[in-house]
């Protein structure tokens, strides 16, 4: 991330999203996958929802459905899962394979140069401001 902030890849991001992005990427590549980090991830992904970039939909359902799955495996399954009972290894299989996804779609979406939804599209506002302002201009002009 470091690298492509430096080669001017990320100027269009949000400083949340790259934010979010780094903590995803040292989340799912630490040792530990503690369910203390979703607190971490969620926090991010509210402040995130402010400007929220391409494929924001999909990467919020996939780290909530993370979160949950931890919360319902921590410490409602755990004793099944270091057991190796079947539904437990499926908890923990979805809550890992949602994270990835949603990490991966994250840093898909920083990489997306056309940035957020609302930078995608001219502004409707400005053209009429621009508008008026310009009137207003004329008008003046006019009068004195």
């Amino acid at each position: 991330l470091a690298v492509l902030r430096f080669i001017g890849r990320l100027e269009h991001a949000t400083v949340a999203h790259i934010t979010l992005t780094a903590v995803l990427v040292s989340v799912i590549t630490s040792r530990v996958l503690s369910p203390q980090y979703t607190v971490w991830i969620l926090g991010l992904l509210a402040v995130t929802a402010f400007q929220p970039p391409r494929y924001f939909k999909a990467i919020a359902i996939l780290l909530c459905t993370s979160a949950f799955a931890g919360n319902l495996l921590y410490p409602g399954y755990y004793i099944a899962f270091q057991v190796g009972d079947a539904f437990a290894m499926f908890i923990q299989t979805v809550r890992v394979m949602t994270l990835l996804a949603g990490t991966i779609l994250c840093f898909i979406s920083l990489l997306d140069r056309s940035g957020s939804k609302d930078s995608t599209k001219p502004s409707s506002q400005s053209k009429p401001k621009a508008k008026r302002q310009g009137q207003n201009r004329k008008a003046l002009q006019k009068a004195a």
